[in-house]
């Protein structure tokens, strides 16, 4: 009967799937869990229980409709959350407050899992396919202010118009002599040449009656020869020739700036016409005023080579193409001092950059400064999801990746110099891409794979590797929203379809690479995440919906590793001699917590937001009875308190992987298998259990006998803690590590006396 000792060092892989226990051969197996619930991997090897949460606010909701929160970042000491609820926006300080700012917004609850959005200094950028882009400023320390973005100039094409009323075919079948019939005034005379568009149907017109009759040559037939209100469009220009005003009266072209008529040959100006730009004899006009279906005043933005009457065809009348019936951008972000906005319903594979260090103008040309618009080509016509900045613009699609730049030579991307390579073809889900280090970690089509677009030297390229490839159960249901903390712990969260949240522990600068997963469970449905930066550390924020005396109420949380469990007026309970040594930190270890503090010690404590729950409570460092809080919110304690911790309890369950071992007789995988002893190292811990292989769970003392110790609360404990004899069982040696008090567990490595038979 051979004996192993087994030490597992690290727990760097998390928790690996079912379909990994068999998958004894690779390094990962030997640091993974088969559970790791309400716990987590740390980047140094070790496994601790999560974070808890503490309430800081009602989220701005009802019952019905859910929020979201974006970070709002200027800098590690100023960073606010802004809460989008429905058709409202509100402010929320770094310390967890209400900065008292609600401003009235333009998105429903039901469009805020579609925003997008980019900051530049004090600017943030929010999108939405069916809004106007939205401008998010913050000038000065109490003044926010949310509104349409004021582009000078929208970005503009040779898109026709889409009529506002219904269009009625003679015949919707290929052929000439078709009579197309508006239901209002629609048709001009110089619309005669122009094409008709309808979904698959393609139709010219080739002679003018009235404003609501033409007659129209069919080239591919139409689905029903009823075209509905803006779903048809009038293509291209007016086929009419076009005469700019003739020179100024010095007898010189008109300068920028300058004010001129345009005349067509034939009625083709419409008063929505107002605001288009006309491209014509090398310059551009704005129309500023329509006159008459003949004559619109503009003003000159790019000065006129010649005043000659220019021929249809060889000018273009170019309408904005960000709308409401065309749409408007899904997508957006900072890149090489531009604002790049990406994806409307109109154009889905556009992107459009600004003019260098001008957000608001999208006026194209072709100086290297000048705004631009390229449209991603592909096999596949699927529209863009995402886009984010980096070296190369990345550019996420329902379908594939891609890469936007300049070119080898000149990386910068210009409205002539551009090049676009696809990198991967995964597709991208509608959840907003993460940036860690130089990958963009993003969402795959079906929403279960986290995967991380990167460069790569040895292939010259990107490459996309799934994250979750080991540990794909736990993104099962689907992700909804991803959010990433750089500090303490350099973490990657995510919340679920289900109302989990997972956290992956992530460095894949390390070799190895330490990517690892864990789920968290709560007393509620976590609907959203984001983080902030705090000074030393990131702040991640959750939107959680509970239950509360029968009540459907939401919470903005955020986890809390600082707290500590003793009043600032109380001595330090655990002084620390070595000053290389921090002074031990709890952390959170309940959820929708409370901090309660009061100098003089109080017995009667209102916590109405968990009215109805059983709660975990802390006092003074010392776990206390849970209790039920009153329909008042009234909960009692049988002595004082100074420093006290309200919230929701929940469990940390960590299961060992069956470990592999050699014996004379080969592999103990399937043999029957006893651990002799268990110890482990732990730090800065308070309590916890060992469970066997036949669910026999074993205390590990909260205190260690001493002097000094009575009336104070139990210290947190660093050092070995060992469970002996913990049973036989076929095939299997799964060690649970438990934590159900609201106490610190960190485990730093495991080792196992293991006996094998066949």
């Amino acid at each position: 009967m051979p004996m192993v000792s087994l030490n597992q060092t690290a727990f760097t892989s998390g928790q690996l799937s079912p379909r990994v226990r068999g998958r004894t051969d690779i390094d990962r197996y030997g640091f993974g869990l088969k559970l790791s619930l309400n716990g987590r991997p740390v980047i140094q090897g070790g496994w601790k229980r999560r974070e808890g949460s503490l309430r800081n606010a009602d989220a701005l909701t009802d019952v019905a409709r859910s929020s979201i929160a974006v970070p709002f970042v200027q800098g590690d000491d100023q960073a606010w959350i802004l809460e989008f609820g429905h058709l409202k926006m509100r402010v929320y300080n770094a310390d967890r407050t209400y900065a008292g700012i609600e401003i009235a917004s333009p998105y429903t609850s039901a469009q805020l899992y579609e925003l997008d959005w980019c900051q530049s200094d004090s600017t943030m950028w929010v999108f939405h396919p069916n809004v106007p882009t939205q401008r998010v400023e913050h000038p000065a320390l109490a003044v926010w202010a949310l509104s349409a973005a004021p582009f000078s100039t929208i970005p503009f094409d040779e898109v026709g118009f889409i009529p506002a009323t219904t269009g009625t075919l003679s015949l919707a079948t290929v052929g000439t002599g078709r009579t197309l019939t508006a239901g209002a005034p629609t048709f001009l005379a110089s619309d005669v040449g122009r094409a008709v568009l309808s979904d698959a149907g393609i139709a010219v017109i080739t002679t003018f009656t009235s404003t609501t009759v033409v007659t129209v040559e069919i080239t591919r037939a139409f689905q029903g020869t009823v075209l509905a209100a803006s779903n048809w469009t009038v293509d291209s220009s007016p086929q009419a020739t076009c005469t700019p005003q003739d020179l100024g009266s010095d007898g010189k072209a008109d300068p920028v700036g300058s004010i001129i008529t345009l005349t067509l040959s034939a009625d083709g100006w419409r008063a929505a016409d107002v605001g288009s730009m006309v491209r014509i004899n090398g310059g551009l006009v704005k129309i500023t005023a329509w006159t008459s279906a003949t004559v619109v005043s503009g003003r000159i933005l790019r000065e006129l080579a010649a005043t000659v009457a220019a021929p249809a065809l060889s000018w273009s009348l170019e309408p904005p193409v960000w709308s409401a019936t065309l749409g408007y951008p899904r997508t957006g972000a900072i890149h090489q001092q531009r604002l790049i906005a990406a994806g409307t319903k109109k154009f889905p594979r556009n992107v459009w950059g600004s003019r260098i260090g001008e957000p608001l103008d999208f006026e194209r040309w072709t100086n290297d400064n000048d705004a631009f618009a390229f449209t991603i080509d592909s096999d596949e016509s699927t529209p863009i999801r995402y886009v984010s900045a980096g070296k190369r613009l990345i550019v996420l699609t329902e379908s594939a990746e891609y890469t936007m730049y300049g070119g080898a030579n000149k990386p910068s991307i210009t409205p002539t110099n551009v090049t676009v390579d696809p990198e991967s073809n995964h597709g991208c889900a509608q959840v907003r891409p993460v940036q860690i280090n130089r990958e963009n970690l993003f969402v795959q089509r079906a929403g279960r794979k986290i995967r991380a677009l990167g460069y790569r030297y040895d292939i010259d390229g990107f490459n996309a590797p799934d994250l979750t490839a080991l540990s794909d159960r736990i993104t099962l249901s689907g992700v909804v929203a991803m959010a990433y903390a750089q500090e303490a712990e350099q973490t990657l969260w995510a919340c679920l379809a289900n109302g989990r949240l997972i956290s992956c522990t992530i460095d894949r600068d390390q070799q190895p690479s330490v990517v690892a997963w864990a789920p968290h469970t709560t007393d509620g449905f976590v609907e959203w995440v984001t983080c902030i930066p705090t000074g030393d550390r990131d702040q991640v924020w959750l939107i959680v919906q509970r239950q509360v005396n029968g009540v459907t109420k939401r919470y903005l949380e955020s986890l809390d590793d600082t707290f500590q469990p003793w009043h600032p007026s109380v001595p330090d309970p655990a002084p620390v001699d070595d000053e290389d040594v921090p002074r031990p930190t709890y952390g959170c270890t309940v959820d929708c917590g409370v901090v309660i503090d009061n100098a003089a010690g109080q017995t009667d404590f209102s916590v109405p937001h968990l009215a109805g729950r059983e709660v975990d409570i802390v006092a003074d460092g010392a776990k206390q009875p849970r209790q039920v809080v009153a329909a008042n919110g009234a909960i009692k304690l049988a002595r004082a308190s100074k420093r006290t911790l309200i919230g929701l309890p929940f469990r940390t369950h960590g299961k060992m992987l069956t470990p592999e071992m050699q014996g004379m007789q080969g592999s103990a995988q399937g043999k029957a298998m006893r651990t002799g002893n268990v110890s482990m190292l732990l730090l800065e811990s308070i309590g916890g259990k060992i469970r066997n292989n036949q669910g026999d769970e074993d205390e590990l003392a909260a205190r260690v006998f001493g002097a000094g110790i009575l009336d104070k609360p139990p210290m947190p404990f660093t050092g070995p803690k060992d469970v002996t004899k913990l049973g036989w069982k076929k095939g299997v040696s799964e060690i649970s590590i438990i934590q159900d008090d609201p106490m610190p567990l960190h485990v730093l490595a495991i080792v196992r006396d293991e006996s094998f038979t066949g």
